[in-house]
């Protein structure tokens, strides 16, 4: 089987061997083939194909004599190792009757909504290490902004982009597979997107009604999104919730999040897609609720040292045909350590969650990991 072929054989139970190696090297890749500055924004997003034809490949950096010569794509063929590709640009989105802008200056970045029920405002910074952004001013900052979220989340028009999956597939070929991604749930977007997670909690508290008026308005618009990506040639679809326990407390999830992933397992199922989660975060209190989300692959998963759960924790929650993106902590990479450490801990998700595990780098290989540590893993696994 090709490795595609391999990958949803896995998912769909018809992949007899226990062992299968998938790593995310994309940031380490983007990282060793650009001299990039510190302060400067990500070129491409985490899991994303660098395209074969794009002038990137043909910097040295600081890449490895060896891989000089390859893509993206080409260091994976080289490493014999599937590509997962996240695909974030098969959905077009647009506001009807909200004025939205945008503006940055150095490492700071202003984006404003101008909605029929006020201003909202959100304020990033330009992380120097890894060149991702992150929120440092929420737009929702009090009960008062609740509706001009609605207006926001309501003004969205929703458009594939014709023949993109196609268009990715081509590019890829056997050599991996993609996934269409949701941004997030409805709750997930309002913790994340728009009200900070210290804010929820006082909102909730204050106003457990308005704040369940909010996520019932906005279900609706979050499900079209669902349906839009059912009908995409794609067999995988993934919700980037990027699940944590410290950020979403399991029975604010239970109650708010779990339907809305049921409901979305159904839209998906029905149509023959496979459905799957982002959670490269503690989550061992939300792992019981997970195995009744109809999620049928855990995205991302990375037991202890680096997150709150065991192996063995995993495994009890994942129900029949569920499958787990299972990672050697990437902490591990990055430690110059012996050999057998790491692949002592790959040995262990095989033999913990056999046909259950798609192993991987947890959740993806650092910008300073090591290279050599994934060959030796993807020899291993060749060897089983």
């Amino acid at each position: 089987m090709t490795p595609r072929e391999r990958f949803f054989a896995r998912l769909e139970g018809r992949d007899p061997l226990q062992a299968l190696f998938v790593p995310d090297l994309s940031m380490w890749y983007q990282a060793h083939r650009i001299d990039v500055e510190h302060g400067e924004p990500q070129r491409y997003a985490p899991g994303e194909l660098i395209p074969d034809d794009y002038p990137m490949h043909a910097l040295p950096g600081a890449m490895p004599p060896r891989f000089r010569g390859l893509t993206h794509l080409g260091l994976h063929r080289a490493l014999g190792v599937p590509i997962p590709v996240h695909n974030y640009r098969w959905l077009d989105v647009s506001l009807d009757g909200v004025e939205y802008s945008s503006r940055t200056a150095g490492v700071e970045s202003v984006e404003t909504w101008r909605t029929p029920h006020g201003l909202l405002t959100r304020r990033r910074r330009l992380a120097v290490d890894d060149g991702s952004w992150a929120t440092v001013e929420f737009p929702a900052k009090s009960l008062e902004h609740l509706a001009a979220v609605v207006d926001v989340e309501l003004s969205r028009r929703l458009a594939p982009r014709a023949g993109e999956v196609q268009a990715l597939a081509a590019q890829i070929g056997d050599a991996g597979f993609q996934d269409v991604v949701l941004s997030r749930s409805p709750l997930g977007l309002l913790v994340h997107e728009f009200i900070g997670m210290e804010n929820f909690v006082y909102m909730l508290f204050d106003r457990r009604d308005r704040i369940v008026a909010v996520l019932d308005a906005i279900e609706e618009k979050s499900l079209e999104a669902v349906r839009l990506a059912a009908a995409t040639p794609a067999r995988l679809v993934i919700l980037g919730d990027n699940l944590d326990e410290n950020l979403i407390a399991p029975p604010v999830f239970e109650e708010f999040a779990l339907p809305f992933y049921r409901k979305a397992a159904a839209i998906l199922h029905e149509r023959g897609k496979f459905f799957s989660a982002h959670m490269d975060g503690n989550i061992a209190r939300l792992l019981p609720l997970l195995k009744e989300s109809g999620l049928d692959l855990y995205d991302g998963c990375t037991p202890e040292p680096m997150n709150d759960y065991s192996l063995d924790d995993l495994e009890n929650a994942l129900g029949p045909g569920m499958h787990a993106f299972c990672g050697i902590p990437s902490t591990l990479f990055v430690q110059g350590l012996p050999d057998r450490v790491i692949l002592d801990y790959a040995r262990r998700i095989i033999d913990t969650l056999g046909e259950k595990a798609i192993l991987n780098v947890g959740d993806i290989l650092p910008i300073n990991g090591r290279i050599d540590e994934v060959e030796k893993v993807a020899e291993m696994v060749r060897g089983l």
